[in-house]
């Protein structure tokens, strides 16, 4: 196993980090919204292939609008007319999708670069903290994600939240969305890719006033 970090833009520290298994297979991560890029698996006609959807360049993802293989935050899916109430307070959000709020908003988790992380022997683990405030969120969020890749082409995805001293009650919804490739539903994959996720919290968050 083995853990490649290149750059992948210019500006604001773009990486690549290339996990490889011992059969050449491997999962590009960039720390550009926690983003998986590709993921390149042998078919049983002895190539590799990638069989998920992501852009070759940082510009791709910035201007791009499918949260293509992005760490979705702070809410995944979407809240009705843009709008949450929490502790008897209504906190407006903006409306990407419709009269809807969808993913965090247009500068969401996937629009951010994570310049905190730790490469691992198979493995990269991405840290940024969102604070209160941010798309009109309540309280600060400190998350980290991390991207595992094994001999068995399965790729794990850790979420953790760290605990925050933050001056408001708060929630999240996190997930990462991964477009698998149409060619992918056609080809018969050697060892076909699995996903695993979890989530892990440890909470202090101090309510409003304490």
């Amino acid at each position: 196993m083995a853990v490649v970090k290149s750059e992948f833009g210019t500006g604001d520290q773009v990486y690549k980090f290339k996990i490889e298994n011992s059969k050449g297979e491997y999962v590009s991560i960039i720390n550009y919204g926690c983003t998986i890029q590709a993921i390149v698996v042998e078919g049983k006609d002895g190539k590799l292939h990638d069989v998920v959807l992501g852009y070759d360049t940082v510009k791709g993802y910035e201007e791009g609008t499918f949260f293509y293989g992005a760490f979705i935050g702070r809410c995944g899916n979407r809240i009705s007319n843009g709008k949450c109430t929490l502790n008897g307070k209504t906190y407006e959000l903006e409306t990407n999708n419709g009269a809807n709020h969808l993913h965090g908003g247009s500068n969401g988790f996937d629009k951010k670069v994570y310049s905190d992380f730790t490469i691992g022997e198979n493995s990269v683990s991405l840290r940024r903290t969102s604070p209160d405030g941010e798309a009109n969120y309540p309280g600060n969020l400190d998350v980290e994600v991390t991207y595992t890749f094994d001999d068995n082409a399965c790729l794990r995805i850790d979420y953790i939240i760290f605990d925050a001293k933050t001056n408001q009650k708060l929630t999240t919804a996190s997930t990462t969305q991964v477009a698998v490739s149409m060619q992918t539903r056609e080809m018969q994959l050697q060892t076909p890719p699995c996903w695993q996720s979890a989530v892990k919290t440890h909470p202090t968050f101090v309510s409003e006033g304490e």
